[in-house]
């Protein structure tokens, strides 16, 4: 099994739902088509978390 997360876009805003961006219809209607691909949906991106780059104390 094989999966497949769509990229989002950065010019989508925060406040367009994640499922109307046109790389998740595309990611979507591929696995629908090649039944060995399966979706992975990132969750932070669907909520909008911003991960923050921290580095490790010295």
């Amino acid at each position: 099994m094989t999966y497949l997360s769509p990229m989002v876009d950065p010019r989508r805003s925060d406040r367009d739902p994640l499922y109307n961006d046109q790389n998740t219809r595309s990611a979507i209607e591929y696995c629908q088509q090649y039944s060995r691909w399966k979706l992975n949906l990132q969750t932070h991106k669907i909520v909008s978390i911003a991960l923050k780059k921290t580095t490790a104390p010295a």
